[in-house]
């Protein structure tokens, strides 16, 4: 890849991040009794500098790693995402989110938020 594509990314997402507005605490835990922004939110928020700037992210594989130990700590999900722009630029980058199992909470689901979660 040319040195060219890469600054034309790197230029595209800072223009992006320029664009993007804070997102508001507008979701509830109820059972820990705080208030967060959703992953959907933060996705949403994202997804129009993103794209009015030609860039797209999107997960290319994901994975869950057992954690020994802990009571409701037992995986990572470790997803590898693949940032690239309209001319041809790309990056990939891993995250790791914490699955965590909780009351009324089982691993599927665990491992469904953390998915969320990391995108967000």
């Amino acid at each position: 890849m040319t040195d060219e594509k890469m600054a034309a990314l790197y230029a595209a997402l800072a223009r992006a991040v320029a664009k993007a507005q804070s997102v508001a605490k507008g979701s509830e835990n109820s059972f820990h009794r705080y208030k967060y922004a959703s992953a959907e939110a933060l996705i949403e928020e994202a997804r129009v500098p993103l794209a009015s700037e030609g860039i797209c992210v999107m997960p290319i594989s994901w994975a869950v790693s057992p954690r020994e130990g802990g009571e409701g700590y037992f995986a990572n999900v470790v997803v590898t995402y693949r940032v690239a722009h309209k001319d041809g630029g790309l990056i990939d980058c891993s995250a790791s989110t914490p699955a965590l199992r909780e009351k009324g909470r089982p691993e599927d689901k665990a491992v469904a938020t953390a998915l969320t979660y990391s995108l967000g």
